[in-house]
């Protein structure tokens, strides 16, 4: 993958409108997906109001034209601590676009806009033994706080 990855901000819509995400978005369901909860079916009502908000920013990644990444962060209050903590909806580079720097592109991106919306940090989920989990587990600046478990209601 050669050419120069440019981070971008935009709403989470225009990505899901997006032409060229459909097989960046349908990797990303089949890697990241919790079955449980059924197929992946982004509410867009909620996305908007988020946005509106300014509690949720998306980011691109692009390289020569084509998105080669996304990811979804939101800022919140933490009611327990009463500070703000931003947290990951999803972050995904495709296969093919590994090992270039984009993931952290968009992490740094995601964490300056933290830092605009005075978060303390970032809380991360990362599918369990995926490729997400190994990144965060080897950087250092990073530390497993938690771990998450779904349980289904019948």
């Amino acid at each position: 993958m050669n050419g120069e990855i440019a981070i971008q901000r935009c709403s989470y819509l225009e990505l899901l409108d997006s032409p060229q995400s459909e097989a960046l978005l349908a990797e990303y369901a089949v890697e990241s997906s919790i079955a449980e909860i059924g197929p992946v079916n982004p509410h867009r009502p909620t996305y908007a109001a988020l946005e509106s908000a300014g509690a949720m920013q998306c980011f691109i990644a692009v390289r020569s034209g084509s998105i080669v990444g996304f990811a979804n962060v939101l800022a919140s209050m933490v009611p327990h601590y009463s500070k703000r903590v931003a947290t990951v909806e999803s972050i995904f580079v495709p296969s093919a676009c590994r090992r270039f720097g984009v993931g952290t592109a968009l992490r740094k991106s995601m964490k300056a806009w933290a830092k605009e919306m005075d978060c303390v940090g970032t809380l991360s989920s990362a599918p369990a033994g995926g490729k997400l989990e190994r990144v965060l587990e080897r950087d250092r600046r990073c530390r497993k706080t938690n771990t998450v478990f779904f349980e289904g209601i019948n």
